[in-house]
């Protein structure tokens, strides 16, 4: 996991769900953080939004409260690298912040 793509987590974190980044690890769960199947979800809009992509069901379950930050940023950059790979102009995708 990047720390460009945890640091990005981390500001929707704080931003939209008024989070204090210092207690914010990568290992910290849905369940710690506060946020329940429809605030799970909300979080990963916001953060679907924040890197243009989108989250397949089954990928991240929002409403598990064992989900991790860690597991969101793996699969944040997984499927940023497919996006780069099938990009019809052959320029690399970039993450928005």
């Amino acid at each position: 996991m990047s720390a460009l793509t945890f640091n990005t987590v981390v500001a929707v974190l704080e931003r939209e769900f008024h989070k204090e980044p210092a207690c914010l690890r990568p290992d910290s769960t849905f369940g710690e953080l506060g946020l329940d199947a429809r605030s799970g979800q909300d979080f990963v809009m916001a953060v679907e939004d924040a890197f243009r992509l989108h989250i397949p069901a089954g990928q991240v379950d929002p409403g598990d409260a064992a989900t991790n930050l860690s597991r969101l940023c793996e699969t944040l950059e997984a499927l940023s690298d497919k996006a780069e790979t099938q990009r019809p102009n052959g320029r690399p995708a970039t993450l928005a912040h």
